[in-house]
């Protein structure tokens, strides 16, 4: 992996330090919580999945999908994935929670700083893209 690292909760600790980003493991140490400047703006989450060689980053909207809204929910996330690139929104049926995800492989790929921060963007740039018309479906605030 000349010129690059592998991707992991570690890895990812040392960019967020590199670049100057705050950040914080979960208590397990599987997930990698790097907090967003503004009132009430949602942390990104790196969770880690070493077994199946994946990473994925995901930022949630806050609040719970009410039952009664989740099929119109799910309708507006089919819309919203059909035109993404990269990632998907996701809703949690069990807990109603609505989050964007951008899952990536961590064996034989070598990353740098560089696409590391590509991926960073493209998971927040993505999710604020639609958070707010995913969130008026849902019935939460617009803000992430």
């Amino acid at each position: 992996m000349s010129g690059g690292f592998a991707l992991d909760i570690a890895a990812l600790e040392a960019w967020c330090g590199r670049v100057g980003l705050a950040c914080a493991r979960s208590d397990d140490g599987s997930q990698l919580i790097i907090p967003r400047p503004g009132e009430g703006a949602a942390p990104l989450r790196a969770l880690a999945y070493p077994d199946r060689g994946l990473l994925s980053f995901a930022i949630r909207l806050a609040g719970e999908v009410a039952p009664a809204r989740r099929a119109a929910v799910l309708d507006r996330v089919a819309r919203a994935n059909a035109v993404v690139f990269m990632g998907a929104w996701v809703l949690n049926s069990d807990l109603g929670q609505l989050y964007f995800r951008l899952t990536v492989p961590t064996r034989g790929v070598a990353y740098t700083d560089a696409s590391v921060k590509t991926l960073v963007e493209i998971t927040i740039g993505t999710a604020m893209a639609s958070a707010a018309a995913l969130a008026d479906v849902a019935g939460l605030p617009s803000g992430l």
